[in-house]
Formats: C-alpha cells, structure tokens, sequence
C-alpha cells in the first residue's frame, strides 16, 4: 500500500468520525443529519478511490471507477442540500427542490454506473490511468455547475447573515475553496508543472478540509476569527523570512570578511541559521504579530473610554423612564450594533420597555421606555431564574434540544437580538439587555460577550440608583407633606448643630420666617429648644412631653419632645425636638375644670339641699304642733329628742361638706405614710373584730415622704378602709398594702391599695362612686369617697377602683414623690 492510498485511507476514516461527532453533538438539527450523510458519501468516495490506488486489477478497477463517481453524485446532491439548510434553517425545507435534486443525482449516478464511463485502463508504475468516456461529460455537466452554485450560495449566505451565522458561512466557505484548490493542484496543477502524473490521487484527500471547516462551524462554541489566524499565519511567514534572510545575509558578510579562506560549507551554514531561526523566531513573531494583530481585537482604549462614559452615564443618568438610554447609546456606539434595547422587572415582575437604540438610515434613533410589558410567550421564554448568562442567539440555534430552544429563539426573533444580557443584582435578574446584530455583520466574539457583562452590570447600577433615588425622593415628598401638615413644630439640627429641618408649624410658633432658622447655628432658637436639643446631642437625654416656654415677652407654653437621629455604629448625626403650642389644650383644660366644678357644685347644692331639707322637714312639723301641744311633757320630750337628732345630722353633714369643700393649705410638708397606715389600722381593728373580718397590713420597712398633709390623708385612709370591713361579709377580709411604683417611667409613686374580699361594684356604679351624695348603704351621706378623692386630688394623685365578683374590690391610690435633686426641670424663661 502507497502512501497515497494510506492517506485516503486516513481521511476517509477521518471524515466519518467528524460526521458522528457532529451528529452526536446537534442531532436535531437538518444541517447536522445532512452532514452526517455526507460525510458517508464522502468516506465511500475517499475509500474507492484509495482502492483504485492500490488495485491490480482492470476490471476491479473499472467498477470501482463507476462506483466512485456514482458517490460522488449524491456527495454532490448532499453537499448542495447542506448549503440549504445550514446555518439558520432548523426545518427541513421545501420538499419539491431536494426532490429535484436527489433525483438527478440518481439518475447521474445511473449514468456514471454504465461500462461506458471507463473506455480503458493503462497500468503505470505510478499507478493505473483510466480513459472516460461520454457518461463523464454528463457528470460533468452536473457536478461542475452544482459545485459553482454551492460557492456563490456560500458566498450569497456569508454577506446576508450576521453574527455568528456569518462566521459559521466564512468557515465553510474558507475550507470549500481550500478543498478545491488542492484538488486543483493536485490533479491540474502539479501535472503541468512537474509534467507527471502520480500526485493526482492525493487530490481527493483534500476535500478533507471542507469537512474539517464544516465540523469546526456546527460543534465549535466560539468561532476564531479567520482574519486573525490569517494575520498570525502571515506574522508567522514574515518572521521565518525575515530571518531567513538575515541568516543569508550574515553568511555572506561572514564569508566576504574571510578573504582567502574557505567559505561556510553549506551544512555548517544552514547549522547556523536553524540557530539564528530558533533563537530569534519567538522575539521577532512577537514584534511582528503586535503590528499585524493591532486590530483583530478590541482596543484597550476603546474598551476603557467606554466604561469611563458608562460610568459618567450612570452618574448623570436623567431620572424617569430616560434613566438607561445614555448606557444604550454607548453600548451602540462602542459596538455599533443595529440596535440596543432594555427591559427591566416591575413590582409584578414582568419585564417592560425601559428604552431603546436604533441605526436606521445612517440615523441615530432614541426611544425612552414606554413601559410596555412584553408578551407573555416571550416573558415566559425570558423566565429570570433561566436567563442568568447572557444568551447568543446563534449558540442557541447551533446547540441543544430545538423542542426546548424554539420558544426562546421565538423570543429573540421578537426582541430583535442576537445577543441577550441579563442585567444581575444581588444574584437577582433584574433587567435584560437586548443586543442586535453588529452593521458590519461580525459575529460577537467572547471578548465581546464578556465587555456585554460589564455593561449589564453598569445598567443594572443605574436602574437601581435611579429605583433608590425614587424611593427617596418619594419618601422626602410624603415626609415633607406629613410635616407640612402637622400643627407641631419640627427642628432637626445635624452634629454640628446647625439647624437642617424646619416645618412650616415650627415657624409659625417661632415667629420667625424659615430663611432666618434654616441652615444657622442652633442658637437661633430659644433657649428652651437649643438647650435641649444640646442636652439630646452631648447627654443622649431625651424628653417626652415635657412643659416648657418658648420666651419671656410671650410666655407661649408648648410641650417638648427631643429625639436622637442615629447615624453608623456608635455615633450620632443629629438631634431632633418637636414642640406643640398647649395654650389650646390649657384652655380646654381649663374650662373643663371650670364645667366639672360647676357639675359638681350643682351635684352637692341638690344633696345638700336634700339632705338638709328632711331634718327641717321633722323640725318645721313640731314647730307647728307647739302652741297646742306645748304643755304635753310627751309631746315636749319628743320634740326636744327629734330636735337634737335632726341637728346633729345637719352639724354632721355641715362638717363633711366643709371637708369636702375646704381648700388644701398653701404649704405642704413631707408625710410619714407608714405611721399613718399603722394608726389607721389601729383605730379599725376593734371595728373589724366586731365584724368578724381578718385585717392585714403590708406595709414595707422604709418609704419615701411624699408632700402633703397628714391629717387628710388619714381621713381618706380611714374613711376607704372603714368602707372595706363594713363592704366584706362575716369571715371576709381585708387589706391595706403600700408598695412603690412607677410614675411616667421613673420610680416616683407611692401606692396605696386598701382591698377587701366577697363584695362587687357593677361597672355601672365604679363611675359613680366618687360624685357626691352617691350611695348603696341604707345610712350614710354618700360623700365619703368623694371626700377621698378630692383628697387624693390635692396631692396630685389618683385614685381608681378595681372590682371582681370573686376576687373582691380594692381602692389603688397613688400618691406621687417629690422630685429629688439633680431632676432637670424643664423649664424655659
């Protein structure tokens, strides 16, 4: 076996592997399965010729000549079938065309298959040489003009599409004329030149190159740019002649210097340049490669401006819908794209048009987004948990199952993109970047597809910071309504103490107009705010409610409330304090007092007027009956004894009402609580043994003094814990517990709870306990409690009753503590 028929051999081995690892790669797709078909053709082909190489034999020869030719027939057909449909056909196509030619490459094949084909077979010692007859002009007449055809559609396809697809046709094309050339050479060439023969086997083989080119178009992810390898093959020649012929020269000079001497030998002297060669070839392909290669790829420069104006766009981004077309605009001019498009999620996460690029007619179009929300199959195919990476339409028509991919193919035939980019937050897809073809039809290399990322990422930055100055100034717009609004009066200062935030409110009860507050020192306030507010700012000390005047010509009564406006960990950016007028609230306050007082003045008249009007009633009666009956000694007797009683009750019920109404001593002093409990309890405890009532004192061992006056406070003591033991049933019980409490969050209250068990008070009733002359008891003035808690009253207390009808009732007072020294009182001249 020559070497000829070896390297058939090889080829056709060759093309068949290529064919299955093709059609395992992308099985579905026309282009894939027709190359595989060919590919069979192909191996068929290369596998007869290599045995017509190698054969001994006339008639072996003759049938193997007819069989090749009748291959490569149908070679012809399934290589004109694959121009079709490759690269963006994913059906098969019309039927009646490939009908057409599948049947003419049988009907040649039959032809070719006649004796006619070979007339004669001449055996050489460079192997056999066959004359043809007329069925080869047939073949010819049909091979030759489909051939032709295959190269302008080839040719027709690399000028109409784009991106990848354009790419995929170069390589096909580049490796078809490849093909062609060496079958050229090698059959015409080569026998012209060197006037022999025996090379014109080795033309078959070069149809490997078609093959290879093709395999490398469908299975390939990123095509290499062929203008670049072109450049680098070129690089790579310069450099081996350029030192080449330095070595040539430096024999020469080295020979001419050695006048007299033997020149170099020949072997010495290609020693020396595979030498030079070796030593010099990488440094000078470098140098060589720099200045060729300078535009196969992406300008650093370039590159680098353009993310400085991203950076500037997203910077001086317009906010509203505008906010990404200063992105697309660079993106469409840095790559210059046909056009360049956004959609970003809403709140229902559907993507919208959020703006977009277009260049039609030599003219630059901008369309702000319109906020239009894509159609549902294409937002279905566009899922944001799918699209994570960005998504190159023809890598999507090459690759994967075509059932899975033709809804999102669908989606970018609508968005008119062949590159789409996910616009990513937070590992989140927030967005999409629609990118369409490149006007000059190249295919985006990964260089390319990873300069996209950077720019998805400055577009998400900008759809984000415009999202988050929206928020803010949405919510500055609601803040400064709400405080618009408010009657209160609102200032902030910052950590400098330089006032930031003034609400209308605040410049009304200031009297002050705001550019005389806004943006000066806090000691423009009256000193009842800026005091404070510094007491918020150095002592982390806030107020709540707390009275205070705003000046002394005015004397305006507001109430004050301080806050801290906290910045990082551990530090503070400011202080706030919100002031309300209370003269408003101090009259009504006032007038309510005045209406209570007068409630209760008509409360008292009417059951004073009652209570008075009975023993006069019994008085008035005798005194009638007298002058008849005034020398009866019984009628005297019981006149003096209803007399007596009746004013005993009037003086009775006078003393009460001017406990009542007596007005509390303009000096108060501090009160031994605890003594006056144990004396009160003293003086009950015969009453509750008379009754058969358990009495309990829980008193604690010291206790603050609160301010007052301990003969009232005894009478009110001793009048609610007499009402407890007469309230509890025989064997019931009673309590007086003092504890200490809470006042307003401070522990500033004592407390004083007097409690019995088995009585209940309706809650009908609880409201009425403390008016005057209200009573359940069948004796009695019922102004007991009402005493108690006019008492309670003029400590500045409270009194409130808490009843159940199986835990009992019980009378909780409290009593508040004077205030101890060093409590800040806020008060403001």
């Amino acid at each position: 076996m020559g070497l000829c028929s070896i390297a058939l051999t090889v080829t056709a081995v060759t093309t068949l592997m290529l064919g299955a690892f093709v059609y395992r790669r992308v099985p579905d797709r026309p282009g894939s399965r027709l190359f595989a078909v060919h590919t069979v053709c192909v191996a068929a082909w290369l596998l007869s010729n290599a045995l017509v190489v190698v054969s001994g034999d006339h008639a072996h020869i003759t049938g193997l000549l007819r069989l090749a030719h009748a291959l490569t027939a149908f070679m012809v057909a399934t290589l004109v079938d694959f121009v079709w449909a490759f690269p963006d056909r994913l059906r098969w196509g019309p039927s009646g065309p490939r009908v057409a030619l599948y049947l003419a490459a049988t009907v040649v094949a039959a032809v070719v298959s006649l004796p006619d084909l070979v007339s004669s077979v001449t055996l050489t010692p460079v192997g056999p040489i066959a004359t043809f007859g007329w069925p080869l002009l047939v073949f010819a007449l049909y091979a030759l003009p489909l051939i032709v055809y295959c190269n302008v559609v080839l040719i027709a396809k690399a000028r109409r599409l784009s991106g990848i697809a354009r790419a995929q046709m170069w390589h096909v094309l580049v490796g078809t004329v490849a093909s062609e050339l060496f079958i050229i050479m090698a059959n015409l060439g080569l026998p012209i030149i060197t006037g022999r023969t025996e090379y014109g086997g080795w033309g078959a083989a070069g149809y490997v190159f078609t093959v290879i080119a093709v395999a490398v178009a469908i299975t390939r992810h990123h095509l290499w740019d062929l203008g670049s390898g072109a450049r680098r093959i070129a690089a790579a020649t310069l450099a081996a002649g350029v030192l080449a012929g330095g070595s040539v020269g430096v024999y020469y000079i080295v020979a001419l210097a050695w006048v007299g001497a033997e020149p170099l030998t020949p072997h010495g002297f290609w020693l020396a340049a595979g030498v030079i060669i070796g030593l010099l070839f990488a440094p000078t392909y470098q140098v060589l490669g720099g200045l060729l290669l300078s535009r196969s790829g992406p300008d650093g420069t370039r590159i680098g401006r353009l993310l400085s104006k991203l950076g500037g766009a997203i910077v001086h981004a317009p906010p509203g819908p505008s906010v990404l077309l200063p992105v697309l605009v660079e993106t469409q001019r840095f790559f210059e794209a046909a056009g360049v498009r956004a959609f970003l999620r809403n709140a229902d996460g559907a993507y919208v048009d959020a703006g977009s690029v277009a260049f039609v007619h030599q003219e630059l179009i901008v369309q702000p987004g319109s906020r239009v929300p894509l159609p549902l199959s294409t937002a279905l195919a566009l899922a944001p948990e799918t699209i994570v990476e960005p998504v190159d339409a023809g890598q999507v028509a090459r690759f994967g199952p075509l059932q899975e991919r033709a809804q999102l193919l669908a989606a970018l035939e609508t968005l008119q993109a062949n590159v789409l980019v996910p616009m990513r937050w937070e590992d989140a897809t927030i967005g999409l970047l629609a990118v369409g073809y490149k006007l000059s039809r190249d295919m985006y290399h990964q260089h390319d597809i990873n300069l996209l990322r950077s720019v998805a990422a400055h577009a998400a930055i900008a759809a984000k910071n415009a999202e988050l100055r929206a928020q803010i100034l949405a919510e500055k717009d609601r803040t400064d309504k709400v405080l618009a609004q408010m009657e209160s009066g609102v200032v902030a200062v910052d950590g400098a103490r330089m006032v930031r935030l003034v609400n209308p409110a605040a410049c009304v009860l200031l009297d002050r107009r705001l550019d005389e507050i806004l943006g000066r020192h806090v000691s423009v306030l009256p000193r009842a705010l800026h005091d404070n507010l510094h007491l918020a700012l150095e002592g982390q000390v806030t107020l709540s409610a707390q009275k205070a005047y705003l000046d002394s010509r005015r004397r305006l009564p507001v109430a004050v409330s301080t806050f801290l406006l906290a910045g990082g960990e551990d530090s503070r950016d400011g202080a706030g304090i919100v002031f309300r007028d209370l003269r408003t609230e101090e009259e009504l306050q006032r007038v309510e007092r005045e209406t209570r007082q007068l409630r209760f003045i008509r409360t008292v008249s009417a059951g004073m007027a009652h209570e008075i009007r009975n023993p006069l009633v019994a008085i008035r009666t005798f005194a009638e009956l007298a002058p008849t009956r005034l020398d009866d000694p019984e009628f005297q007797e019981s006149f003096l004894q209803v007399a007596k009683s009746e004013i005993g009750r009037l003086e009775e019920l006078v003393s009460q009402f001017m406990v009542l109404a007596r007005p509390a001593g303009a000096a108060r002093e501090p009160v031994d609580l605890l003594s006056i409990c144990r004396n009160v309890g003293a003086a009950v405890s015969a009453t509750a043994m008379s009754r058969n009532v358990s009495l309990a004192l829980e008193l604690p061992s010291e206790l603050p003094e609160p301010l007052g006056y301990a003969d009232r406070l005894h009478q009110a003591m001793m009048n609610l814990l007499l009402n407890a033991i007469q309230a509890a049933p025989d064997g019931g019980e009673a309590a007086l517990r003092v504890t200490r409490g809470e006042d307003g969050g401070h522990d500033r209250a004592v407390v004083v709870t007097i409690w019995n068990s088995g009585s209940y008070i309706p809650p009908a009733d609880i409201e009425r306990v403390f008016e005057p002359f209200f009573t359940t008891k069948a004796t009695g003035t019922g102004l007991g409690l009402a005493i108690c808690h006019t008492i309670v009253d003029e400590h500045g207390g409270s009194i409130v009753v808490e009843s159940d009808a199986e835990m009992g009732t019980a009378f909780v007072m409290r009593l508040p503590l004077q205030p101890e020294s060093g409590v800040m009182q806020v008060m403001a001249s």
